[in-house]
């Protein structure tokens, strides 16, 4: 009798087992799937996504993720794959307006509204990164607005006190200068680290100025970049840029200044959150962080914000799988993993408050979030990166050639129509 018992638990043991692991009679087992997913990330952004991805995998076993990391010559890539009518299924976006006429990223609106998604997650500026001509076209995967990061050593030698918000451009300059000791080669301090073309860091002054540099629906630069109020914003930056360390990095791209800061020959430097995680740990520096100066006193600073969102190729053989991925990569649970390691803000609002990251030097940049700013104007054309081109190439003329910034902007909002209005 005992073996008998034995016999039917063991029975009993090997059919749940079995039948634990297997669908219900009827149902369909799921065919294994391998989607692609494409970033330009490398280094931390990397690892968590592929925690991100393993995070995906584990639920949903039938799927198999090839994460594919070009970190040089991501759109050209871009344009090579879809050319080839091959692509993968997700990518990481960036510039909107240009993957969309370029045919790249399909529509997301239709996934968002049969599944009732609930855009309402994300901060308002960064849910609009993604929207072109009134559809979606991602889901945002983590952001910074631009603030200024100042070493307090180089403050307190110079027996001047830490800036505070709202402090002014007349002060920043002033602040500037003192804080540089006039000194050549090796021995030289600045005050401040400036680009002589990153127009997308001046965004911020000339929005916060009442300017833009182009018309609300893209395709005038006339009486936008040639106007007062960017004249004002580009006479005000050239005075600071003469005072200032030039960057190694000239084009401001990766991460400008960072370095200069870093090795404490510069004492400002306006930048993200991303050097953020080098600078808590070390040691040799104490640092703090302050909102941009403004033209007159009372004003609020309007940052620009840098984002980027995951999306979907228009040509993917996966959109449903490819959808799936995106709103996990989207929801709190995968915002939560691109947000270790003080890699990245998360966009999720209620995200942010769990973790809290709008807390300590944090805070800074969440304050800014809360004022009014101003969409992207690269989101208005899949021409303005193209214009833009133009435009930082009279702001060159003006900081590195001495050009009169009414004559140099003048000629260039000319040479933008031309392009805008194709």
């Amino acid at each position: 009798m005992r073996k008998r018992w034995i016999g039917l638990w063991l029975c009993l043991v090997l059919f749940a087992t079995f039948f634990g692991q297997t669908p219900a009679l009827g149902e369909a087992t799921p065919e294994p799937v391998k989607m692609i997913v494409m970033t330009w990330d490398d280094g931390t952004g990397l690892e968590l996504q592929r925690q991100l991805c393993d995070a995906f995998e584990a639920l949903n076993p039938h799927v198999q993720i090839e994460l594919q990391s070009v970190v040089q010559g991501y759109d050209e890539k871009l344009s090579i794959l879809n050319a080839s009518d091959k692509t993968p299924d997700v990518l990481l976006m960036w510039n909107t307006p240009q993957y969309v006429e370029a045919g790249i990223v399909a529509d997301l609106t239709p996934f968002i509204e049969r599944d009732n998604f609930d855009m309402s997650i994300y901060f308002d500026i960064i849910a609009n990164w993604s929207k072109y001509n009134g559809k979606i076209y991602g889901l945002p995967q983590s952001f910074t607005p631009r603030c200024i990061y100042y070493n307090k050593k180089c403050f307190d030698e110079a027996g001047l006190d830490y800036p505070q918000e709202g402090w002014t451009w007349d002060e920043f300059a002033e602040i500037v200068e003192k804080l540089s000791n006039g000194k050549k080669g090796a021995d030289a301090r600045y005050g401040f680290v400036a680009l002589s073309s990153q127009t997308y860091q001046l965004a911020g002054y000339i929005w916060t100025n009442g300017g833009t540099v182009v018309s609300p629906d893209g395709k005038t630069a006339s009486g936008y970049v040639d106007s007062d109020a960017v004249v004002e914003t580009i006479e005000w930056y050239k005075r600071i840029f003469d005072m200032s360390a030039r960057s190694l990095i000239a084009t401001g791209e990766g991460n400008p200044g960072n370095a200069e800061f870093m090795s404490g020959k510069v004492a400002m430097m306006d930048n993200g959150m991303w050097p953020l995680a080098d600078l808590v740990t070390d040691p040799s520096i104490e640092f703090g962080l302050v909102s941009p100066p403004v033209p007159k006193a009372g004003m609020q600073f309007k940052t620009v914000v840098h984002s980027a969102t995951w999306s979907m190729f228009e040509k993917s053989q996966n959109k449903d799988l490819a959808w799936e991925f995106i709103k996990f990569a989207g929801s709190p649970e995968g915002s939560k993993i691109m947000s270790g390691t003080n890699f990245a803000f998360t966009p999720i609002k209620s995200v942010v408050a769990e973790l809290g990251q709008d807390q300590g030097l944090n805070k800074v940049f969440f304050d800014m979030m809360s004022h009014p700013t101003i969409v992207p104007e690269f989101t208005k054309s899949p021409y303005f990166f193209e214009a833009d081109g133009e435009f930082g190439a009279a702001c060159e003329r003006v900081f590195l050639n001495n050009e009169d910034p009414r004559v140099a902007l003048s000629e260039a909002a000319k040479a933008m129509d031309k392009i805008l209005q194709q």
